[in-house]
């Protein structure tokens, strides 16, 4: 098993990457990171340009991640895994699901991602659907989350365990990450202060984010409530990536990705 590599989502950048992809790559790079996830900057960069610029600073590209929109479009998820594999990622990411209400829409969710992990896996890429905390609503007697996990194939969708969202949605991470061992290697670990419970109704804030911000407050990595060391003990050795991600830093940019990367080391990443 090679190596877990310590990453970086450059949503902590707050889209300072679209205009200084250079700038932010080098200080990603500074900080100690080894590989780096991105949302499908594709229409503001060729895959050539952001892979040579990866190369130059001595980053892999790990992954690329995107809304259900690019999924659920058989050409626009054509030319996008194409671009992912020429940047020289080995992950592709979907965040949420098919718009509508209830079950209904993590099932044909499902049909889609089943659809999508099979072309990803054709073109030499890995499948993921990241979580976040509304898919652990209860529905009819069902979580989404689980629900997915029974009607996507194994083989072809994995999960990107955002470690954060599953404790916000009422679960341990630890014990979602064992349930899920054959299906799993890609992480994101964030960390957050959780003031009180959170909504997980879907559709509680912007992008579905099932929380307001007066009860969660996004932090450097071991500096929050999350259970992360709990977590990376269950996943020492096994992960591929594990993906530092903090959606609004509360300090200096700069300095939250190096206390997130002190923090990872102290693990042993």
């Amino acid at each position: 098993m090679p190596k877990t590599k310590a990453g970086i989502a450059l949503i902590v950048f707050q889209r300072r990457e679209n205009k200084d992809l250079d700038g932010v790559l080098k200080d990603c790079a500074d900080a100690g990171y080894a590989c780096i996830e991105t949302g499908f900057l594709f229409d503001l960069y060729s895959p050539e340009q952001i892979r040579n610029a990866c190369k130059k600073h001595g980053l892999e590209y790990a992954a690329g991640h995107g809304g259900y929109d690019t999924f659920c479009d058989e050409t626009k998820l054509s030319e996008t895994i194409k671009n992912v594999k020429v940047t020289g990622g080995h992950y592709i990411i979907c965040s949420g699901i098919a718009p509508g209400q209830g079950l209904e829409a993590y099932r044909a969710s499902a049909k889609v991602f089943n659809r999508a992990g099979k072309m990803a896996k054709d073109a030499g890429l890995t499948f993921c659907y990241h979580n976040h905390a509304f898919e652990f609503e209860i529905i009819d007697g069902q979580k989404g989350i689980h629900l997915l996990g029974e009607e996507t194939d194994p083989g072809l969708v994995k999960f990107n365990v955002d470690v954060s969202w599953v404790q916000i949605g009422r679960e341990s991470p630890a014990e979602f990450i064992k349930r899920y061992s054959n299906r799993v290697g890609y992480y994101h670990f964030k960390d957050a202060k959780i003031n009180k419970a959170a909504d997980l109704k879907r559709g509680a804030q912007d992008l579905g984010a099932p929380f307001k911000m007066e009860n969660i407050t996004w932090t450097e990595l071991g500096k929050g409530d999350i259970k992360l060391a709990e977590a990376y003990q269950v996943v020492k050795d096994k992960a591929d990536y594990i993906i530092y991600e903090e959606d609004v830093s509360q300090i200096e940019i700069g300095q939250a990705i190096r206390d997130s990367r002190a923090y990872l080391r102290k693990l042993g990443i």
